[in-house]
């Protein structure tokens, strides 16, 4: 083997080292931007939720208040 083969041979495997490594960060940010948007969907998914967590503890509250005024009421 010459050495222009050699060199031939070594920029060949670098530029596939390159390429790998090109397509393995492709592959990562994918999955990270993937994994942001499963994140973001289970942290904001249940924000519905948590609204109607509030509308309830409000209805708890104003049913609690009520039955005073009522008996005041009746008095």
């Amino acid at each position: 083997m010459g050495l222009i083969a050699v060199k031939k041979d070594i920029d060949s495997r670098a530029r596939e080292q390159a390429d790998a490594l090109q397509r393995e960060q492709q592959l990562r940010a994918e999955h990270d931007e993937k994994l942001q948007a499963l994140l973001e969907a289970a942290e904001t998914g249940g924000l519905h939720i948590s609204f109607v967590g509030v509308i309830w503890l409000l209805f708890g509250l104003l049913l609690s208040s009520v039955p005073r005024e009522i008996a005041q009421l009746l008095q």
